[in-house]
Order: structure tokens, then C-alpha cells, then sequence
């Protein structure tokens, strides 16, 4: 893969959207960083107003609760995306839903390919064996300054290929292509193809408002309808997700009644579906 002629095919599909909402972009592509968030997060801090930072290899990523990302050469791509979503800084929390269904939208788009959102933002693909397992993850991570957002930085991790371990996830890995890895071309239409979307999210969210989202969201969600088992940092259970809320939160149903959950790490009671019906 050349990172030169990936930027450049990037910019390219990029420039051929005639979208207002995402303004001057910075585009970095890497063979290798350390993590895609790190640099990400230096481009903001220096003042650059949006940018995606791409690479191929992440010597030191990261996901949720800072827990080892592993991201070897050959097998996905890795990449972050700044924005300054000022005017919705109270729904920051919501990023990772714009940028979950950003991912979903682009693969269906270029590949053809089904896929499914898990709550919050893990996405879900079918295998030939029939099981669908986890293809992407996200991490968005905000700062701060005198009690105003200043940046956010949301890191995305696709598997391009089988992953060599399925360390990264609790449950069955997926990925989006069997056969020979895709060429340039097909990586900058789904880079672009997720980079216009989501700030088309956002842009969407501060000037309407989180319903249209939020609906869209709920459409795609394929735990809404399936028995969880639930993790957060203070407890372990199990219920029926009965829907997500006007917070973004899944509304999980417990012998102590339906309760809301914001954070925390899910697995469907199981990955398997038949055709039509949720994960």
C-alpha cells in the first residue's frame, strides 16, 4: 500500500463532495505511528482546525479505558478524525454515534457490504460462517479549556483483513474483505465516504437538534431487541435492550425495572441471526 497515493486519492474523493459542512481538512497518511489519537490530538493543540490522520500501523494504540489496541501492519486501517464541535458541546457525547453510523453508511455505500451498529459504537459484520462479529471500534476523546470544548478526536479502527488475534475484542472479530486487500482507491472512497459523513453529522446535530440522529441510530442499533450482558465500571448484569433513549442511552430492561445505560461494554447473549432478523 502507498500512504502517497492513498493521501492523494483522499483528497480527491474528498474534493468531489460538494459538501459545505466540512471546510479545510489537513489529511496525514502514515505506514506507521504510534497512535493515530496522539498525533490527532498534536494537530489540534497546534491550532489546526480539522484534520484525518491515517495510518496502516499503530505502534502504541489505544481503546476505550486506555486498554492495548493492536494494530499490525497488513491487517485494517487506523485513523483519527479532529473536529470542533463547539456549538453541541453538550451533546459531545453523541460524536460517537454520528461517527458509528458514518462507518456503516460508507461501507454499504462502496462495498455493498451489510453491516450493523452493536451499542454504542462497535460495528458488526457477517462472516461466511454465518456469525457476525465486530469489524470496527471507535474512541472519541474530548478537551477542555475555561469549561468550553475546545477539540474532540475520534479514532476509528477497521479490520481490512483477519485480524492475527482477536485480542482487541471480548467477542468474535469480523472484517470486510477475504480476498486480496483493496487498493488505494477503495480505502480514500471509504475514508472520504466516513470523513464527509461525519461532519455532516455534526453539522446536522447543532443545527436540529439529536431526534433525526437519534432515529437514524435506532434503525441500525442491532442490540435493541437482544438479551445483554452488560459491564459497566461498577457492575455486572444482564437484561433485554427495549430501545435507545433521547440521550443515546440503551434502555435495558432488569428484574429492578428498565434502567438507562450510558457507558459501558456489551455483549449480545449471542452473535448469531438469522437472515433478516438482529444480531
Amino acid at each position: 500500500m502507498d500512504v502517497q497515493k492513498l493521501k492523494s486519492e483522499t483528497a480527491d474523493a474528498l474534493s468531489a463532495v460538494s459538501d459545505s459542512t466540512l471546510g479545510a481538512l489537513l489529511i496525514e497518511c502514515h505506514e506507521s505511528v504510534s497512535s493515530t489519537q496522539t498525533r490527532a490530538a498534536q494537530l489540534a493543540k497546534e491550532g489546526v482546525p480539522n484534520a484525518l490522520v491515517v495510518a496502516l500501523a499503530q505502534t502504541a494504540g489505544r481503546g476505550r479505558l486506555a486498554r492495548e489496541w493492536k494494530s499490525a501492519l497488513g491487517t485494517g486501517i487506523y485513523f483519527s478524525i479532529t473536529s470542533r464541535p463547539t456549538s453541541i458541546a453538550g451533546d459531545a457525547y453523541l460524536v460517537n454515534i454520528i461517527a458509528a453510523i458514518a462507518v456503516a453508511d460508507a461501507v454499504r455505500s462502496v462495498l455493498g457490504t451489510d453491516i450493523r451498529i452493536k451499542w454504542p459504537n462497535d460495528l458488526l459484520i457477517k462472516g461466511n460462517d454465518g456469525e457476525w462479529g465486530k469489524v470496527c471500534g471507535i474512541l472519541s476523546e474530548s478537551s477542555f479549556r475555561g469549561g468550553s470544548l475546545d477539540y474532540c478526536v475520534t479514532g476509528i479502527g477497521i479490520n481490512l483483513r483477519r485480524p492475527e488475534s482477536d485480542e482487541n475484542f471480548r467477542v468474535k472479530a469480523g472484517w470486510l474483505f477475504d480476498g486480496d486487500s483493496p487498493d488505494e482507491r477503495t480505502l480514500a472512497l471509504l475514508l472520504s465516504g466516513i470523513v464527509s459523513s461525519f461532519f455532516g453529522g455534526l453539522d446536522s446535530l447543532a443545527k436540529t437538534g439529536s431526534d433525526s440522529l437519534l432515529k437514524r441510530y435506532r434503525s441500525q442499533c442491532a442490540s435493541i431487541g437482544q438479551v445483554i450482558d452488560l459491564e459497566t465500571d461498577s457492575e455486572k448484569l444482564t437484561g433485554l435492550c427495549v430501545g435507545v433513549g433521547s440521550g443515546g442511552e440503551m434502555l435495558l430492561k432488569t428484574p429492578d425495572g428498565v434502567r438507562g445505560f450510558y457507558v459501558g461494554d456489551v455483549v449480545h447473549a449471542t452473535m448469531k441471526s438469522a437472515a433478516g432478523s438482529a444480531v
